[in-house]
């Protein structure tokens, strides 16, 4: 071979290994917390300018769709009417009654309009019953449409809020929703008859400020959790997350905290060797483990 074509072969080599590089630094991104927050909103400005809907809509469609964009249109512009079912976005909201006092739907006590409130559904409730159901709601797990099976099996909450006239006791909706955790994203109306989405603006309006920064952070991390494109750094304590683009080779990541991992299986970067293998790897690791265990202790 002459000095000439080796010459050849190493640049060849050298170009190849700078196109894999380059192409290996494109196909993901390191997302800090502001990253992020900026990600998310730019999701929720785009699905509400398209839809010509409120931000507090578009955040609720994303979150119910795992932050797929197209898919939200797509179905949007399909079937408008069974997306709005689905996630209880009103067309138009529902009044109050044109009266000086209302009766809360979850006391029954009787309260001046300026002390209750209410979804999109028009269904009042006073804002102490609210704000202590969303209390209930962050801490235990509703049902599949999002109530809380509370009313319907009779239990009364622990925590006091409001007196009813005959002496029984009874906590809020919003504290308890964002008390449960992410359920809290799902919330709707109180009236078991109702499937009227609570967006966010009600929340922070009606919400204690504790509450409010739990919801929010469940939000935020929604967009990492429920977003197929995008998971978090596996290492213990990191708080960076990666949006990764499919379809272009390894599944290789080093996160901004220096840990290396295969965003496939999340296991620490493998390759070549195929995430399979080294789930079978791991497993025969953890079965000998098992095995000496029982031989030692039995020994």
């Amino acid at each position: 071979m002459s000095a000439i074509n080796f010459h050849s072969i190493i640049v060849n080599e050298l170009i190849n290994l700078d196109v894999f590089t380059f192409l290996s630094q494109q196909n993901y991104t390191v997302l800090s917390e502001a990253d992020i927050r900026h990600c998310q909103e730019e999701n929720i400005i785009k699905v509400s300018a398209v839809l010509s809907i409120s931000k507090v809509a578009a955040g609720i469609l994303l979150r119910h769709y795992n932050w797929n964009v197209s898919k939200v249109n797509d179905e949007w512009f399909s079937d408008e009417e069974k997306v709005r079912m689905a996630v209880g976005l009103l067309e138009k909201p529902v009044p109050f009654l044109n009266a000086k006092e209302l009766t809360c739907g979850i006391c029954f006590e009787t309260f001046p309009c300026d002390r209750m409130n209410a979804a999109a559904c028009g269904h009042p409730f006073c804002v102490t019953c609210w704000q202590g159901w969303m209390d209930i709601l962050l801490k235990r797990a509703p049902s599949a449409h999002g109530h809380l099976d509370l009313w319907k099996s009779n239990v009364v909450p622990a925590k006091v809020y409001v007196i009813f006239p005959a002496g029984i006791y009874t906590e809020g909706y919003i504290t308890t929703a964002i008390n449960d955790g992410p359920g809290c994203l799902m919330l709707r109306c109180p009236d078991p008859s109702c499937g009227a989405a609570v967006g966010q603006d009600m929340v922070n309006v009606l919400a204690s400020h504790d509450d409010m920064e739990k919801y929010n952070r469940y939000f935020l991390r929604s967009f990492i959790e429920d977003n197929r494109k995008t998971k978090w750094c596996p290492a213990p304590g990191c708080d960076y997350a990666v949006d990764f683009i499919f379809g272009s080779g390894s599944y290789d990541v080093t996160c901004c905290c220096s840990y290396s991992f295969c965003w496939n299986c999340t296991e620490e970067a493998h390759r070549p060797v195929d995430c399979g293998t080294v789930a079978k790897w791991i497993l025969k690791n953890s079965a000998e483990s098992e095995n000496m265990n029982w031989y030692c202790t039995g020994s």
